[in-house]
């Protein structure tokens, strides 16, 4: 799978993702494996498509969380971005 977005990574999943990553301001690829039982592989992809929905920052170095570039209370704007109408 080369293709990154909401249909490479699911849909649900990406929203699901960006909600805890926001709700909680700490964006990492651990959490998303423990908390959503997903892994590496997916935590990753879903990290990549985070950051190209302006969620997430850049990947700084392995192990270390990514910043966090969104409020909670813009939670719902991004999500409508994400969900694009669906």
């Amino acid at each position: 799978m080369n293709g990154v977005g909401p249909a490479a990574v699911g849909h649900e999943l990406l929203l699901e993702a960006a909600g805890l990553v926001i709700t909680t301001q700490f964006g990492s690829t651990s959490q998303l494996q423990r908390v959503l039982g997903i892994g590496h592989d997916k935590a990753a992809r879903v990290m990549t498509e985070l950051e190209a929905h302006g969620v997430v920052g850049p990947r700084k170095r392995e192990g270390l969380s990514r910043d966090v570039l969104v409020t909670p209370d813009q939670l719902d704007a991004v999500r409508a971005q994400i969900g694009g109408g669906q």
